[in-house]
Order: C-alpha cells, then sequence, then structure tokens
C-alpha cells in the first residue's frame, strides 16, 4: 500500500504549444472512484463531468466542516484527500485535465471497489468520538 506521501504527488505537464496538464494525483483517483455514483458519473469520464465532481468535493469538504461542529472528526488523511481534490479541480494554473488518461485510472480502481478487491489509500475518513 502506499503511503499518503507517496501518494499525494502532483504533476504538472507543460506541453510544446505552452499548455499545462494537470495529472490528478493517486488519492484523488480513488475518492473520484469511490464517489462515483453519488456524483452520477458515467464512463468514459469527459470534460463535462469537471463540475459535477468539482461540487461534489466541495459538498464533500463543507460535510467535514459540519460534522466537526457536532464533535466527530476526519481523519488528517481523509482531509488532506478532500481538501487536495478540491484544490486539484480549482487549480487555474492548468490547461486541462486529460479525461481520457483519468477514465483509464479510474476504471481499475472502481472495477475492484465493485468487486470487493480494492484496498484504499485512505483507510478511514472518520475518528471515532470519545466516548
Amino acid at each position: 500500500m502506499l503511503s499518503m506521501e507517496q501518494a499525494e504527488r502532483l504533476y504538472h505537464i507543460r506541453h510544446p504549444d505552452g499548455s499545462t496538464e494537470l495529472v490528478v494525483r493517486d488519492t484523488t483517483v480513488e475518492l473520484i472512484a469511490q464517489e462515483f455514483d453519488d456524483i452520477g458519473l458515467k464512463l468514459p469520464l469527459t470534460v463535462s463531468d469537471e463540475e459535477a465532481i468539482l461540487d461534489h468535493f466541495k459538498s464533500m469538504d463543507a460535510d467535514i466542516g459540519g460534522m466537526e461542529m457536532k464533535g466527530i472528526y476526519a481523519t488528517p488523511e481523509y482531509d488532506e484527500q478532500v481538501c487536495v481534490a478540491v484544490d486539484e479541480f480549482l487549480d487555474t494554473a492548468v490547461s486541462y485535465i486529460d479525461y481520457d488518461a483519468l477514465t483509464n485510472r479510474v476504471r481499475p480502481v472502481l472495477q475492484k471497489i465493485r468487486d470487493g478487491t480494492y484496498e484504499p489509500i485512505v483507510e478511514r475518513r472518520w475518528v471515532e468520538p470519545d466516548a
């Protein structure tokens, strides 16, 4: 299993035409696959999915804050995973995300989740409140 440090690699690729591509992190791929049905996504992913993905991740971020008000806290790994995912889809320094490549990364994770063989990078989302 990858550590959070290994999983949190951010890649900006500058192409000869001057465009900059963002290759999302492994934890963001995981989050897209885990939330796939809740977001209402279908394969292949396309640029038209970008707003729905961002809106869903922003909602998840707000949910973390709401849960904290109730005394339930996100694990640091989950909080970082969601924050990073939001930041990636808000990244204005990039020209585009290659959705064909993203589809090719999400598909095997989604399949493993559905067949019950996936071992998540972020294993726990919430810290149990003290009794």
